[in-house]
């Protein structure tokens, strides 16, 4: 069972301020934040996956990533209470740019890649739907999601790893 705080910060709603044990559990959690959106600076993430294990590798590192992204969110709701809303979608933009490095070498990569997008997508709609309208704003988020859009996870690539899995097995049988 998940910390009643982590578990509160996956509900807390944009725009809402959150109490205090809320607020130093992020508080607590800001150097894994910093670390988070430092990470997704990085061109390619390499989780160091045993592909040669098939379809029975470890990827314990997608719990941990779709965690992430529930502090993530927290945080961003945090910052648009506070009305710092660019910060806010940053912290949503972070969300987004995870998914480059959750990846898409395999089915079950691309759906958590897919479940952040969604939880991204969700968190910027709700700090957009708060924010007083800001022309400059909405042309940098503008910018930064069509560069997402660029690098967006694909369902061929995980459907050709899943094909070299499943041709691997069937050779091993023979």
């Amino acid at each position: 069972s998940l910390p009643t705080e982590r578990r509160d910060a996956s509900s807390l709603s944009i725009g809402i301020d959150p109490n205090d044990q809320m607020q130093e559990y992020l508080r607590q959690c800001q150097p894994a934040i910093k670390l988070a959106m430092a990470a997704t600076h990085l061109e390619h993430c390499d989780w160091g996956l045993l592909y040669s294990e098939g379809s029975h590798m470890s990827m314990a590192h997608l719990a941990q990533c779709r965690a992430m992204t529930f502090v993530l969110r927290a945080d961003a709701a945090v910052l648009a209470a506070e009305q710092q809303y660019r910060p806010a979608l940053e912290r949503c933009l972070t969300m987004g740019k995870m998914t480059q490095h959750v990846g898409d070498e395999n089915i079950i990569s691309l759906l958590v890649s897919v479940a952040i997008n969604a939880l991204a997508d969700r968190a910027i709609q709700d700090t957009l739907g708060i924010m007083p309208l800001d022309k400059q704003s909405l042309m940098w988020l503008q910018q930064q999601l069509a560069i997402l859009s660029d690098k967006a996870p694909v369902f061929s690539h995980a459907l050709q790893t899943e094909k070299q899995f499943i041709i691997n097995k069937l050779a091993d049988e023979d």
